[in-house]
């Protein structure tokens, strides 16, 4: 009796995630000039590509239509970065970001530093495989999108960065592809004092006697 018990329950569960994977299909019929598509927020019309200026690039998304705007100009230390129809200058961090993670934005508003790759096999140029224990906050619901919170060695030492008592924070461990970039205290830059090298002027000799 207990085995059925579980092995109903089970196949109830599997059937769930099949549900909650599973996508409906297209609207049958959309308005002239969209496009039918469906996907897991659930069926859709796309509108038709919207009419840019020079230099902005038509984009649909969804119901959603806008024209994206070329990378900005920025100063030095600034990267420039798209999100939507915004263009915007993102800023380097205040402080660096914990070993394993990297700095990063989806819009002007939303900045954090993001969990590196683990090192399954290598990791790409300009990064190296270093052990890392994280703080992270899965944002959205999705584990590929890791906010960094701060350093740990137990899951209770992430409690601190917990917004709400429903707000999830795992202490994670492990290799991660790390940026090779410096951290802590900027080193200071030593200035370099020109010496005043004194020139003593020959005194001229006096009067010739004759």
């Amino acid at each position: 009796m207990t085995r059925a018990l579980v092995l109903a329950a089970a196949l109830q569960l599997l059937a769930a995630s099949v549900m909650a994977d599973a996508i409906a299909p297209p609207p049958r019929k959309c308005p002239r000039g969209y496009r039918p598509g469906s996907d897991h927020g659930g069926p859709y019309c796309a509108p038709p590509l919207p009419r840019c200026k020079k230099g902005y690039t038509p984009r649909v998304r969804r119901t959603h239509r806008y024209c994206e705007p070329p990378l900005p100009r920025c100063k030095k230390g600034h990267r420039p970065r798209v999100a939507g129809a915004d263009a915007y200058c993102e800023p380097p961090p205040k402080k660096p970001c914990p070993p394993g993670s990297y700095w990063t934005s989806s819009s002007r508003n939303d900045m954090y530093c993001h969990g590196g790759r683990w090192c399954e096999t290598s990791c790409s140029k300009g990064y190296t495989c270093r052990r890392s224990s994280l703080c992270v906050r899965y944002r959205g619901g999705r584990a590929r999108w890791e906010q960094v919170l701060g350093t740990c060695l137990l899951d209770s030492d992430c409690k601190k960065f917990a917004r709400t008592e429903f707000d999830s924070v795992y202490c994670r461990k492990g290799s991660r592809c790390d940026p090779n970039v410096k951290r802590g205290a900027k080193a200071k830059v030593k200035k370099k004092v020109k010496k005043k090298v004194k020139v003593k002027k020959k005194k001229g000799k006096g009067s010739v006697k004759k």
